[in-house]
């Protein structure tokens, strides 16, 4: 943009734009022959900061996606999670199919067509190395200024939490990981926690928790009662600990409140 347009732009406009420009580092994908991110987004995936991206692959969501679209979407399909549980799924260059999957209600097949791109998990992890290197390289500079200090990562075993574990024991050599274990957990968890922790050699302390669900019901998007129950059972897991620092994965699209989270934030 000009100079002259973002001097005089209102302050809730500028932001809007740096949260696209942001939002377009982990959304904008190219296509050629394979997907790669791209923040110039040639394939045209439509930019909201409260969308995600994912690949989605293996023998069980294939089964699944036959099952919902009654048509065959390829070993591996490009997944854009929009609001409310809204998903369009993209085979090779093509959108071919979108569906909602909102919470207490049926999934509802919003469109599809019958197109399938095989596609390869391994060009697509090739083709996008360097770009997550350079970003892990980013990160791992960044948090080089706590050697000193207590490592600790507050890990659930999900994808964001386990990002942030692998990063930290990259960078520091004792790492100890946190795993808040609620009374209902994903199946095989346990195991992919304890596996998972003998690879990256890092400390593990179990802290569990009880899930009243009787006096609450389950936990909702609206209504996450057990997120407060699970940063108790962390801050009573480090009490021990004399410098702490916790290296914490928060996902932007995860909503905007943590999109407003700064790099660091000290507390006692």
């Amino acid at each position: 943009m000009r100079t002259k347009k973002v001097r005089n732009m209102r302050v809730d406009e500028l932001y809007a734009h740096l949260e696209e420009i942001k939002a377009r580092f982990r959304l904008g994908i190219e296509w050629n022959g394979t997907y790669k991110l791209n923040p110039e987004n040639p394939l045209g995936i439509e930019i909201n900061p409260d969308y995600d991206i994912y690949l989605a692959f293996g023998d069980r969501f294939g089964e699944n996606m036959r099952e919902i679209l009654d048509i065959d979407i390829g070993s591996v399909s490009l997944v854009l999670r929009k609001l409310m549980n809204q998903e369009v799924y993209y085979s090779g260059s093509m959108k071919i199919a979108e569906v909602s999957k909102r919470i207490g209600k049926k999934t509802e097949v919003l469109w599809k067509i019958p197109y399938t791109e095989e596609i390869s998990l391994e060009d697509i992890i090739k083709a996008n190395e360097s770009y997550i290197r350079a970003f892990e390289e980013a990160s791992g500079s960044f948090l080089k200024q706590f050697e000193g200090y207590d490592i600790i990562v507050p890990w659930s075993g999900g994808k964001d939490s386990t990002a942030a574990l692998i990063l930290a024991s990259k960078v520091f050599r004792d790492v100890t990981a946190v795993y808040v274990k609620m009374e209902y957990e994903m199946p095989q968890t346990d195991e992919y926690v304890e596996k998972l922790a003998k690879k990256l050699k890092v400390n593990v302390i179990e802290s569990f928790v009880k899930m009243p669900v009787d006096k609450y019901g389950f936990p909702t998007h609206n209504n996450r009662w057990c997120t407060r129950m699970k940063v108790e059972a962390l801050y009573n897991a480090i009490e021990e600990f004399e410098n702490p620092i916790l290296v914490v994965g928060d996902r932007d699209g995860e909503s905007a409140k943590r999109r407003l989270k700064p790099p660091v934030i000290e507390r006692k």
